[in-house]
Parts: structure tokens; C-alpha cells; sequence
């Protein structure tokens, strides 16, 4: 009876030990960067791009050696993106690019077994090996090559250059969705193409064949859930901007440019006549209205109005600068202002 027992209480540990996940790595880690590593769920696929103090679900320390393992068994059991990073010493943030990169995307659940080491000499995570997830090793992949195609477009000494740039960039990752296995690898891809409107009104059977692969492997996942609202956003841009039947196609595909050429014109009208006035004056914003920002825009605008700057906004909020910058220029934007000094004036009228 004892035996029987104890092969019980084993079958019982080893079961387990099975639903821990664990992320074990060794890392090149130096001074210039927080001694913790974070690993961030990314529920939407809008958080890619964003780092969030909101988003972190687990923590550890890196040893003298670059040593660290983070292990649970409370994460989802559906396969979902996590962030694994290290921000900087002095602005808690994490690096996402090239060469000094501190930032790692995973495709795990609970059940993951997964080993990190690094083999390069430029950032935490350069020429990283992936063992435990063939998933995250093709999503770091596809990231370096996607971070060379950025560089040629930063690179671009000229108009035709950065057209071919773009597209280089635009058909490579479009190839890769493509062929890729996993829809979920496909889903980040997608993400990393600017103006889903323009190019959904040319290649729209791309964005409805992906939809129906990401439905087939994961109808309940919160990101086909986004996906699928996004591509009614998309439909619905579609249907309103280009109502064009079929027979009248080409016809109307001229009207649409003679229209857009004489808009083009008007505006081009409207500046020429904006930029010669005497008055240099910024019309009045007292009007503004404060509702019109979201909740961290307003964090935001309470800080630069306190004289903060975008570095320590953004040190303050646990949050990228790059993403501070963003929300600034939406600010900026919803003011219709085009400087700190203007909005902040604006800002303190409309109290």
C-alpha cells in the first residue's frame, strides 16, 4: 500500500511540474542596465509597440554571470505574446532596436520550457538562440530582418530610394505572412505595416485570407477577437471611401483622381494664403475642450504642464519615451497647436 502511494504522490508532483512554465537564460548583461528582467503579457496587438508597467506578470533578478530564470504556473494555458525585457538603468525603459536591443518577444503558455542565450556582443538579446519554442525563434528572426529593412529606409538618400525602400519593407513582410506557419507569428508581422486603410483599399484579399487563417487555429483568442474588429474598421474605410461599382470602375476611379487633385490644389491654396498673412498670431484655443483627450493623455499634459520633460514623463509613467512622443503629438494634434509652449497655454485656459 505504501508503494502504491508513493507512485501516486510521484505521478501527482510530475504532473505538476508539467504545468510550470520556466524561462531560463544566460544573457549579456552590463551596468548600464537594471539588474531585473521582466516578462510583460501582451493581451492585444496593439501592444506590441507599447510598454506598460500594467503589462508585467513576472519578475526576476540577473545574477553577476547574466544568469536568470523565471518560473510560475499561473499564466494563460492559450498560446499568447509576452514581452521579455530589461530596461535601462537610468530611465527604467526597454530597448526594442538594434544594435543595443534589451527587449525579446515569446509565443508561450503555461506548459513552456524555454532557454535563452545570446551569443553577440552589441545588446542583451543580439544573436539570440531560442530552445523550447520554434515560435519565438522565427518571431526573433523575423525581427532582425524586418530591423535591416527599417535601417535601409533610415538610410534612404533620396525620394526614389525610400519608395524602394518601403516597398522592399512592405513585400517582404507580406511574403512572410504568407508563408509562415503559425497565423500568430503572421498576426505580429502584419502589425509591423504602417497604413492598414491605403493598403487594405489595394490588397484586400490579403487582410480577409489572413482573417480566416488566424479564425481556423484560433477562433477564441483575444487576438483574432481584435483582428476581426479591426477588419470591420477596414471594411466599413473601404465601403465609405470607395463606393465604386464594378461596371463604373475605371470611370470612376478618374473621377475620384480629378477630385483628389483639386483638394490637393485647394489645400496647397489654403497654405500658400495661411503662410503669407500679416499675422503671425495662433488663433485662440481657449475653447479647447479637455474631454477630447484620453486619460493618459491628460497624465501626460499634466506633467509637461508642470514642466516635465518627455524623458521624464516617461520615466515617471513606466513608459517608453518613443510612446510619450506619440501621445504628445496627439495631443498636439487635438489642440491644433504644433509646440510645448502653445499647448501648455491652451491646456491652462481650458481649466
Amino acid at each position: 500500500m505504501k508503494r502504491w502511494s508513493f507512485f501516486i504522490l510521484l505521478l501527482i508532483s510530475s504532473f505538476g511540474a508539467f504545468a510550470n512554465f520556466k524561462i531560463e537564460g544566460n544573457i549579456l548583461h552590463s551596468n548600464s542596465y537594471e539588474s531585473t528582467i521582466y516578462l510583460a503579457l501582451l493581451n492585444h496587438p496593439q501592444d506590441f509597440s507599447v510598454t506598460s508597467a500594467d503589462f508585467i506578470v513576472h519578475q526576476a533578478q540577473i545574477n553577476s554571470n547574466g544568469h536568470f530564470t523565471i518560473q510560475g504556473d499561473d499564466l494563460p494555458e492559450d498560446m499568447r505574446f509576452y514581452r521579455l525585457y530589461v530596461p535601462k538603468a537610468e530611465t527604467s525603459t526597454a530597448t526594442f532596436s538594434s544594435p543595443a536591443r534589451a527587449s525579446l518577444f515569446l509565443i508561450m503558455n503555461n506548459q513552456s520550457n524555454i532557454s535563452i542565450t545570446t551569443q553577440g556582443a552589441m545588446g542583451i538579446f543580439d544573436n539570440v538562440m531560442i530552445e523550447g519554442s520554434d515560435d519565438s525563434q522565427q518571431l526573433y528572426q523575423f525581427e532582425e530582418k524586418l530591423l535591416q529593412k527599417k535601417t535601409e529606409l533610415e538610410n534612404a538618400f533620396s525620394k526614389n530610394k525610400l519608395a524602394l525602400a518601403q516597398k522592399s519593407l512592405k513585400r517582404h513582410v507580406k511574403n512572410f505572412i504568407n508563408g509562415v506557419e503559425n497565423p500568430l507569428i503572421g498576426l505580429f508581422a502584419l502589425y509591423q505595416l504602417t497604413d492598414h486603410e491605403t493598403d487594405f483599399l489595394n490588397d484586400s484579399n490579403f487582410y480577409l485570407d489572413f482573417q480566416t487563417r488566424l479564425q481556423e487555429k484560433y477562433p477564441q483568442s483575444n487576438y483574432f477577437l481584435a483582428y476581426n474588429s479591426h477588419l470591420k474598421d477596414l471594411v466599413r474605410f473601404r465601403n465609405t471611401v470607395c463606393q465604386i461599382p464594378d461596371s463604373q470602375h475605371r470611370f470612376m476611379q478618374i473621377i475620384v483622381w480629378v477630385e483628389s487633385f483639386v483638394i490637393l490644389l485647394l489645400i496647397g491654396v489654403i497654405v500658400f494664403l495661411f503662410r503669407n498673412r500679416k499675422s503671425t498670431a495662433s488663433p485662440s484655443n481657449s475653447s479647447f475642450d479637455l474631454l477630447l483627450l484620453t486619460q493618459k493623455e491628460r497624465e501626460i499634459l499634466d506633467l509637461i504642464a508642470a514642466g516635465k520633460t518627455n524623458k521624464e514623463v516617461a520615466l515617471q509613467l513606466h513608459v517608453e519615451l518613443s510612446t510619450v512622443k506619440t501621445h504628445v503629438n496627439n495631443i498636439y494634434k487635438k489642440m491644433g497647436v504644433s509646440n510645448r509652449s502653445a499647448a501648455i497655454e491652451t491646456f491652462k485656459k481650458a481649466l
